[in-house]
């Protein structure tokens, strides 16, 4: 498999969705973190900045939203293209609240098998010069 230089946080809590998530994402290639909550963000940032964050909308650890961590996680990872929420919760005002947030995309976690999660990530990912060909 060739490395991937792209980097990816995914900061989700639960043991089994998140190690499916890094399992995936780490063998495609991808140079991956993942975080079982939103502690240890703050030291992370200062060794590795992300290209795409996946986060669950549940943050455990600060006894916050993801919601009201979106600009502290714009701060400290200014050039994360994507900032993603997962959530279980098929709700139109959340999506909408994420949005004006900072999200650039809401995603619904029973939405999304892992063929395509890892089909979202590369065409979120991919180079600009790699949009014009046909991926495989």
């Amino acid at each position: 498999m060739k490395k991937n230089t792209k980097k990816i946080i995914i900061i989700e809590d639960e043991e089994p969705l998140g190690q499916i998530y890094f399992d995936t994402l780490k063998s495609a290639g991808y140079d991956t973190r993942w975080l079982r909550s939103a502690e240890g963000i703050d030291e992370l940032s200062e060794n590795f900045q992300a290209d795409l964050i996946l986060v669950d909308h549940a943050l455990s650890g600060r006894n916050i939203t993801c919601i009201k961590a979106l600009p502290a996680l714009k701060r400290l990872f200014p050039n994360a293209i994507i900032i993603i929420i997962f959530s279980n919760y098929s709700d139109f005002a959340l999506k909408k609240k994420a949005k004006r947030s900072g999200a650039d995309d809401f995603w619904l976690k029973m939405d999304i098998s892992l063929a395509e999660l890892l089909r979202r990530v590369q065409s979120l990912l991919r180079e600009p010069n790699d949009k014009l060909r046909p991926s495989k």
